[in-house]
């Protein structure tokens, strides 16, 4: 009887401190950052978002990526760039690619290969 007993005094504690450890590391699901990638374009064409600070994305880096010539288009473009960056990071999906459609005023995205 001592001998099932001594077992459940050693195994309780362990699975105690197995649960503790599992219970402290980090959520492995989330993303640091997303590349952003322009579907029609060179190598260079991208920008890296943070899934933590999305608005970062800068004037530049919508003007780069989606080669705009009206900078007055910016402004929105940038916005739609920056929604589907946090998009993406909800999704865990860490490369998206990026175009702008008919008009020129519309974004849309994919998750890139």
């Amino acid at each position: 009887m001592e001998d099932g007993m001594n077992r459940w005094a050693f195994a309780i504690p362990t699975l105690l401190m197995a649960s503790m450890a599992l219970a402290q590391q980090p959520e492995p699901t989330e993303l640091a950052a997303v590349r952003v990638v322009a579907m029609h374009g060179g190598p260079e064409e991208f920008v890296t978002v943070s899934c933590k600070t999305p608005d970062e994305m800068t004037m530049d880096d919508v003007h780069r990526v989606l080669d705009v010539k009206d900078p007055t288009k910016v402004p929105g473009l940038r916005k739609q760039l920056v929604a589907a960056a946090t998009e993406a990071c909800s999704a865990r999906i860490e490369k998206i690619m990026v175009s702008r459609t008919g008009d020129s005023s519309d974004v849309t995205w994919k998750a890139a290969n």
